[in-house]
């Protein structure tokens, strides 16, 4: 955010690496090193295509473990940077160095701004994620059937859409488009993901 306003040419995406079950504080920690890599920040000016100003404040969400991983990132790249964590279910704010969180009533201005800039990370994060579980889905199903190589993969979803709509075709339709081999490769596929 800047001047209180999204500023969508800074915002950024990082595929996380999960080996095992997703852990929301080493995969903030990933995104964290990754954000503050020296390869990226320029703490001087931004001198390349790949530099990021350095924020004037981190925000991160959640509590005072996510607060705590924050902080450590920081302390590990040298960086001097205010950081808080806002924790959703009471709206508390967590700064480093205070056990207690800090409680703004529900009407002040400083509040509202932080809630709206978590709500847009969680807004771009969570489209993100969508976008790249339907290519997941449509790589590995359609990927899977023999005969069906990128040509005919593009064929496919600009005449159907989704892989829904190519799972939910009718024979003919997929046959007039792929042929009869390929269109019963498609529904022998789609039969083998149910069993």
């Amino acid at each position: 955010f800047e001047n209180a306003k999204p500023k969508k040419s800074d915002y950024r995406k990082f595929k996380i690496s999960l080996d095992g079950m997703p852990d929301d504080f080493a995969m903030m920690r990933e995104t964290l090193l990754r954000r503050f890599s020296t390869k990226h920040v320029d703490s001087q000016q931004l001198t390349g295509l790949q530099s990021w100003p350095l924020p004037d404040l981190l925000v991160v969400d959640g509590g005072k473990g996510q607060l705590g991983v924050a902080c450590q990132v920081l302390l590990e790249k040298s960086l001097r940077i205010p950081v808080i964590g806002l924790a959703k279910r009471e709206e508390e704010i967590f700064v480093p160095g205070k056990p207690d969180p800090i409680l703004l009533p529900k009407s002040n201005y400083a509040l509202q701004l932080l809630q709206r800039l978590r709500d847009e990370a969680h807004r771009f994060a969570i489209t993100f994620h969508k976008k790249l579980r339907s290519k997941q889905s449509y790589r590995s199903f359609l990927d899977s059937v023999p005969g069906i190589g990128p040509k005919k993969k593009k064929l496919l979803m600009r005449e159907f859409g989704t892989v829904q709509n190519i799972k939910g075709a009718p024979i003919e339709r997929l046959t007039a488009l792929v042929g009869r081999k390929t269109a019963h490769e498609l529904k022998r596929a789609q039969g083998n993901q149910h069993s």
